[in-house]
């Protein structure tokens, strides 16, 4: 074999593994980001939790508490570049609120209201809950109507 052909062959095995390297690079930025996410949305509802059963001890309003905790957690998202919004959900005493953090319009599926930007809509309770935001829908359920439950969405890329 000439050293013409030998040095082809190299630069072939080189750029397939330049390129498997960045290949697989781009999918674990993508994971870890994934990842990041979930560990964030977890940590929101863990701390959220912590603020209702305080709200409920201390006989505060849970939906001021919440969107004041909710208000200060996307101040913390976005010192982090995590442009970021959220929607939470919480059942108590018969009833589901859900309030809307998102810069965008959302709709309440079951009682065909929208809320925008700040604003919360109070329903009777019912086992399940659905969100549509543009072309998607998500669907939250709850266990009883006496229990206090909190469920959250967060959507990365908000305005």
């Amino acid at each position: 074999m000439n050293k013409r052909a030998q040095f082809y062959i190299l630069a072939a095995v080189i750029l397939i593994g330049a390129v498997a390297i960045i290949v697989s690079n781009k999918s674990t930025l993508s994971l870890k980001k994934i990842e990041n996410y979930r560990h964030v949305l977890d940590n929101y509802i863990y701390e959220g939790k912590i603020v209702i059963n305080n709200a409920v001890r201390d006989e505060k309003n849970i939906s001021e508490e919440m969107r004041d905790y909710t208000e200060a957690f996307i101040e913390y998202l976005n010192k982090r570049d995590m442009n970021s919004g959220i929607i939470f959900l919480f059942s108590r005493e018969n009833k589901i609120h859900v309030v809307n953090y998102l810069n965008q319009k959302i709709q309440v599926k079951e009682e065909a209201a929208q809320l925008d930007f700040e604003e919360e809509f109070v329903m009777d309770f019912n086992d399940e809950v659905t969100l549509k935001i543009q072309n998607e829908s998500y669907r939250y359920e709850f266990s009883y109507p006496y229990t206090t439950e909190l469920k959250a969405l967060l959507i990365n890329g908000v305005d």
